[in-house]
């Protein structure tokens, strides 16, 4: 069936879930790649008419994995805070948290009660990979069994214009902090610190805002 050309007269109207479950009625669209690329559309549509969101994203943190790993901490403090619709007597269940592997690669556990949520978010964080931080990623999406709501993206990302001499630089100094016993060298990493302090901002040389 035809979807509505305006839902303002609509109340409540599940615009994403109508689309994802026409998508789904055909057989010459893949479903996923359909809405991957209506996430990837749907950021680059919010940039071009809003500036300064671009900006707002940004200041998230300087590549995508601080991205994440800060809307992970951001997302916590805001459930602590919300005195209003927390229940005590139900336990909390993570619904974003962000990790890393040992072999380098992001993973991001979501749950989320709206499918379609899920598949478009993958098209979303290629989107703000690629325009933000000029990185190529590979999400892998899998979905659990036993609980339909919960969903895994294993992302690998990929600077575009990465150096190699950067990396071995990069490499070389970190084998020597690592051996460090100074004060100065003991840094603390971008997850356990955006976790320890969920409001802060960073600012480069020149005092622009990079990371909040």
């Amino acid at each position: 069936r035809r979807l509505p050309d305006d839902v303002k007269t609509c109340r409540n109207y599940a615009y994403l879930q109508e689309i994802y479950d026409a998508v789904r009625a055909t057989d010459s669209v893949s479903t996923k790649d359909f809405m991957a690329k209506l996430g990837e559309y749907l950021i680059l549509t919010a940039f071009s008419h809003n500036c300064r969101l671009e900006r707002a994203f940004k200041c998230l943190g300087t590549n995508l994995t601080e991205f994440l790993t800060t809307l992970d901490s951001v997302h916590d403090v805001l459930h602590d805070q919300d005195d209003v619709l927390k229940d005590e007597t139900m336990e909390y269940e993570a619904n974003f948290v962000c990790t890393t592997s040992q072999e380098g690669k992001i993973q991001l556990h979501l749950t989320t009660e709206s499918e379609p949520v899920a598949y478009i978010l993958v098209g979303s964080l290629k989107s703000i990979a690629r325009l933000l931080y000029d990185t190529q990623t590979d999400i892998r999406l899998t979905s659990y069994t036993n609980d339909p709501r919960r969903f895994k993206y294993e992302i690998n990302a990929v600077p575009l214009h990465q150096k190699s001499k950067d990396s071995d630089c990069e490499q070389s100094e970190a084998s020597c902090i690592a051996t460090s016993t100074k004060v100065t060298d003991l840094r603390i990493g971008v997850a356990s610190f955006c976790k320890a302090f969920p409001w802060h901002f960073v600012t480069d040389k020149r005092l622009e805002l990079v990371q909040l």
